[in-house]
């Protein structure tokens, strides 16, 4: 069960928001409708050179929701080459990948929250439309995670 965020104030997640509901509408059909392209379409332009490749994340399921017992959790997005990603998300998300990280390096600290790559993007659509696959991992395993995130990610 995926949890439900507060409500989007960044102009991207509200059309991400209205997008993924056409989305959703079409599912588990795909039905080709005007809508669901229209949608994509909508998507590749508020992407442009990302959405093709969160799409096909989530197509293959990808995108898993790592959580304790203590109900910390995190989540894990398994990258087109099979490598695995991390999606922090703490008061802005943030992504383990280069790209983000690349992304976040040229960008104003303001424009943050619009900062986006496919495995972020994945795990937003996921998230969205419930496809979302929960793993429970343990409590040194997450903190292993996060630390290796942490020593190995400098947004500077």
């Amino acid at each position: 069960m995926a949890s439900k965020a507060a409500k989007p104030c960044n102009p991207k997640e509200v059309l991400l928001d209205e997008l993924c509901e056409v989305l959703r509408k079409s599912f588990p059909s795909e039905i080709m409708t005007k809508e669901y392209i229209n949608a994509l379409s909508s998507l590749n332009i508020l992407f442009p050179g990302i959405s093709v490749g969160a799409l096909d994340i989530l197509d293959k399921g990808h995108v898993f929701r790592l959580q304790t017992n203590m109900g910390r959790h995190i989540h894990q997005v398994v990258g087109n080459g099979g490598q695995l990603y991390y999606i922090f998300n703490v008061d802005v998300p943030c992504c383990s990948c280069a790209v983000f990280k690349n992304n976040m390096t040229k960008s104003n600290p303001t424009s943050i929250p619009s900062s986006y790559c496919q495995h972020l993007l994945a795990a937003a659509i996921a998230g969205r439309l419930d496809r979302v696959t929960t793993k429970t991992i343990s409590e040194n395993n997450f903190l292993q995670i996060v630390t290796s995130f942490m020593v190995d990610t400098e947004y500077t």
